[in-house]
């Protein structure tokens, strides 16, 4: 009895953490936020498919998603606050997003700094 004991506490220490699996963190449940993100998917006139906005809380990889794809269309973020939003909502969501560099007035060896998305 207990060499079995001893063989789940050791299973429990040493095993289950590796056959954990991780999941996305979920956005905070804040009635601010969550209209941020859906007023921008009402802003572009369509459903999103990278979020499901009916099942709450959202997941932070779908906000970061849903960023990226609105962000490559017109219309959607036109004003200055329109704008700040993005930018906030794709800080917060940092690890999810698709990163950019900047614009370089002398890029480097013609192929470092210009503004491109990362792949």
């Amino acid at each position: 009895m207990n060499a079995m004991r001893l063989l789940l506490k050791t299973y429990f220490l040493f095993l289950a953490p590796v056959v954990a699996l991780g999941q996305s963190t979920n956005a905070p449940l804040n009635s601010d936020y969550y209209h941020r993100i859906d007023r921008y998917e009402t802003k572009a006139g369509h459903l999103v498919p990278e979020l499901f906005t009916s099942v709450k809380p959202y997941k932070r990889e779908a906000i970061g998603r849903m960023m990226d794809s609105l962000s490559r269309e017109e219309g959607v973020f036109q004003s200055t606050a329109d704008k700040f939003n993005l930018e906030f909502l794709r800080n917060d969501n940092w690890e999810w997003t698709r990163p950019e560099t900047n614009e370089s007035a002398k890029p480097m060896l013609k192929s470092l700094y210009n503004w491109t998305y990362a792949k």
